[in-house]
């Protein structure tokens, strides 16, 4: 509307002569127009950090798992994040952000294997991040009977956490995620 107003009168700039004070308004308003210059610097400021943070573990860790196992192996892997099946491309036993909807129970099942059971938390624990904590503890504290279980019940190939185990074969380690060979 403002842009639409100073191009008629600068249209118009002959018949009717702008009077000082809209010549002063026009540029004060113009001067209070968000400079485009400023802004490309702000975003710039903000996604540079983002640009030149080195990519985190598990990122690598799922990188190496994409690129050295077959298609078809199935993987243990923290089903919290988001990512996680589209890092992977590989079968998961479950992932928290795609539940089965042909079978929601046995989903529940397959993540609380995994991540211990939450239903008891109220929502606004998870707002809190007590649920992502309580969830990353649960899958970081797995027992090596509690891996045998869930790959004797639902497969398992590879297994990707930030725990140690002694008794499975590390195929590949980051400094915050080690990959295990279960078979």
């Amino acid at each position: 509307f403002f842009f639409w107003h100073l191009a008629a009168a600068y249209t118009h700039r002959q018949l009717h002569p702008p009077s000082p004070a809209l010549i002063a308004l026009g540029i004060f308003t113009f001067f209070c127009l968000p400079s485009p210059v400023a802004r490309l610097q702000g975003l710039a400021a903000d996604q540079l950090p983002k640009w030149k943070h080195p990519q985190d573990d598990f990122l690598i860790a799922a990188k190496w798992v994409r690129e050295n196992t077959p298609a078809d192996a199935i993987i243990i892997a923290p089903p919290w994040r988001k990512d996680t099946f589209y890092q992977l491309q590989r079968p998961l036993i479950a992932h928290w952000h795609t539940p089965r909807l042909n079978d929601i129970t046995e989903w529940r099942q397959r993540i609380e294997s995994l991540v211990g059971d939450v239903s008891h938390m109220a929502v606004d624990d998870n707002l809190a991040g007590e649920m992502d904590t309580a969830t990353q503890q649960h899958y970081a504290n797995l027992t090596e009977t509690d891996i045998a279980n869930i790959q004797k019940r639902y497969g398992g190939d590879f297994l990707i956490t930030p725990s140690v185990y002694k008794s499975y074969p590390v195929a590949f380690q980051t400094p915050g995620y080690t990959v295990y060979r279960l078979r």
